[in-house]
């Protein structure tokens, strides 16, 4: 091999890691404009076709109109209150009810002096019947006195409630009059009884109360069951309740019609010993006003006894803070002499027997109402308990 032939192959011998070099720099530099130009399709389509897309987004969601806010909160309200563990309660499958009813009441005001003279006046005993109607949660009623059969005239009483799940509403107005003395103690010489049953013309009362109460284990437990005749409790369960209410009382008396009454009784049964009666002075009013501001706490119970029948319990007790205003005769005049802000213990009882199939429903309850009233002068208290019988038919299925 010649000089030049061997200097040819060690030029190859040294080129050749050159070449190799080359085209791996060559590849590689292939691979990132591919990359690049990739990169640079993609970025160009993304410009190209997100802009079209978010426009389609925002034109695909419309605002919503004022009255359509207000139909969704509505809606969303009404599933809050509604909600219910369907385990334990079963839930009402109609949108109305009618139901027939009759209500005793039973009524008694009592007076209590510090001298120990006491007065008990309780009202003529009513029989009420009458018709009911309801829209899931909304009972309104009217009652017709069996005594004077008159839907409008004499007594009035109106009774509204509104029971979900979550909370009840209780509504009272009530105006009653024809009271006559159940009980007096007045003078320890003559007996008691000797005042019993004595008509008080001209005495009046009326009440206004509204009460509210939260339900707090309202999943399982159900108020609206017991005394809304909606829905059904399947498995006993209880709950704490608490509340908030306020009432409005006023009794009418007029003391010297009293005095005369008390003194022509005394009269017809002692004639000819001019007994006088002595009524302490302070309970020389005409007018007697409360209202109150009452916070309550207390525990019900549903009792399942079987199936679609069950018994129904519960008792709160209320801090009441009262305003009261009485209108006192003195001397041939009135005055305002006393107007005292106190605190007083108020309570109420329910206790309820249902059978209820969804379709038709019968039962009866009774709910006892106490309020007391601690004054300087003296103590006054209020009993109003009702006695309800029903039967009834819910109607107009609501659609799933």
């Amino acid at each position: 091999m010649s000089k030049f032939h061997a200097h040819i192959i060690t030029l190859l011998f040294l080129l050749f890691p050159l070449a190799v070099l080359a085209e791996e720099r060559i590849a590689v530099d292939s691979v990132v404009q591919e990359v690049v130009v990739d990169s640079v399709i993609q970025e160009v389509a993304v410009d190209t076709v997100i802009p079209e897309v978010a426009t389609d987004t925002v034109a695909a969601k419309p605002k919503r109109s004022f009255f359509r806010k207000v139909y969704d909160l509505g809606k969303t309200v009404i599933d809050f209150i509604s909600e219910v563990d369907t385990v334990y309660v079963r839930e009402q499958e109609y949108n109305w009810s009618v139901m027939m009813q009759s209500t005793t009441v039973l009524e008694a005001y009592k007076l209590v002096t510090k001298s120990g003279q006491s007065l008990t006046f309780v009202p003529e005993n009513s029989v009420r019947i009458g018709p009911y109607g309801g829209w899931r949660w909304i009972f309104l009623g009217k009652t017709l006195d069996l005594k004077t059969f008159s839907l409008f005239g004499g007594r009035v009483d109106w009774n509204l409630s509104f029971y979900t799940p979550v909370f009840t509403i209780d509504f009272i107005w009530r105006e009653s009059g024809d009271y006559k003395i159940s009980r007096a103690i007045l003078q320890n010489d003559i007996a008691k009884e000797e005042f019993d049953n004595i008509p008080i013309p001209g005495m009046e009362s009326f009440m206004h109360v509204i009460n509210l109460n939260y339900v707090f284990n309202h999943k399982k437990f159900s108020y609206p069951a017991a005394f809304a005749q909606s829905g059904i409790q399947k498995i006993s369960a209880g709950s704490p309740v608490v509340g908030i209410g306020y009432n409005h009382q006023k009794l009418t008396l007029d003391y010297n019609e009293l005095v005369s009454v008390l003194d022509e009784r005394i009269e017809e049964r002692f004639p000819g010993q001019h007994y006088t009666v002595t009524v302490d002075s302070t309970l020389r009013f005409n007018n007697l006003e409360h209202k109150s501001l009452v916070f309550s706490g207390g525990y019900a119970y549903n009792f399942v006894l079987t199936r679609n029948f069950f018994l129904s319990t519960s008792l709160t007790l209320g801090l009441a803070f009262r305003k009261s205003i009485g209108e006192m005769e003195d001397r041939g005049y009135t005055q305002r002499n006393f107007n005292i802000r106190n605190v007083n213990f108020d309570g109420c009882g329910r206790v309820a027997l249902v059978y209820n199939n969804m379709r038709w429903y019968v039962g009866a309850n009774a709910v006892a109402h106490y309020y007391s009233n601690n004054k300087t002068q003296f103590r006054s208290s209020n009993w109003l308990g009702t006695i309800n019988l029903y039967v009834g038919v819910n109607f107009g299925k609501k659609k799933k």
